[in-house]
């Protein structure tokens, strides 16, 4: 119930940004299984999903952050549209070899 929980809430804005039913499902359920309430996984999703494809109307502050990740918010935004997914598990690797600040 939790995991169509949050793709019910979800929904088309998910499919908008570029995921379907099923990656939307995947992640739904990678949150619940690392405990995260059901309603906050999908208030999470949405808000992800929104500045992903941002494209030219994202804030100064998320460009910023896209550079420092060697990306653009209208590449990231255009990439969404072809391939969610790849997009998504892209921005999470790229975080990850970010370095550890002390």
């Amino acid at each position: 119930p939790e995991i169509a929980n949050i793709v019910s809430k979800v929904g088309a804005l998910g499919e908008l940004s570029g995921f379907n039913a099923g990656q939307v499902a995947a992640i739904g359920t990678a949150m619940v299984s690392m405990g995260v309430d059901a309603d906050v996984g999908a208030t999470g999703m949405k808000k992800v999903a929104t500045v992903l494809t941002k494209g030219a109307g994202a804030t100064k502050r998320q460009q910023d952050a896209y550079a420092q990740l060697g990306l653009t918010a209208k590449d990231v935004a255009s990439s969404m549209m072809t391939d969610a997914e790849g997009t998504f598990v892209g921005i999470l690797e790229k975080i990850r070899a970010l370095p550890k600040e002390a």
